[in-house]
C-alpha cells in the first residue's frame, strides 16, 4: 500500500514488476548523452508500477508508471499511462552534479 500524495484517491495498492537487466531498450540518443556526460554504457531494467485505489472495486488500475532505470540511477525512459492518454518522457540533457562533501 502506497500513499503518493498525487490525489484524493490515495492510498493505492501497487503491483510492481522489475525485469532483468538488458530488457529495456535504451535509445541511441540517450546512450550517446550518457557517454558524453562521462557515464559508462550499461543496460537498463524495466520497472513497472500499477496503481489501484484502495477503495475502488474496479479490476482496472487508475494509472500505470513505467521507468527504465540503469544501475547508476539514470532513468532512460518514463511513461505515465492514464488509460485514455499517456505521457512519454525521455531525457534530453544529462547534467552530472558534484558529489556533496559529507
Amino acid at each position: 500500500m502506497v500513499f503518493d500524495g498525487s490525489s484524493l484517491n490515495n492510498p493505492y495498492n501497487v503491483t510492481a514488476t522489475i525485469s532483468g537487466a538488458e530488457t529495456a531498450a535504451i535509445g541511441q540518443p540517450v546512450k550517446a548523452m550518457a557517454l558524453a556526460a562521462g557515464l559508462r554504457d550499461m543496460p537498463a531494467q524495466a520497472v513497472r508500477l500499477v496503481f489501484f485505489p484502495v477503495r475502488s472495486r474496479k479490476p482496472e488500475p487508475e494509472f500505470e508508471v513505467g521507468v527504465d532505470y540503469r544501475a547508476d540511477g539514470l532513468a532512460t525512459k518514463v511513461i505515465h499511462d492514464y488509460g485514455d492518454f499517456s505521457i512519454d518522457m525521455t531525457p534530453t540533457e544529462i547534467e552530472l552534479l558534484a558529489r556533496p562533501e559529507c
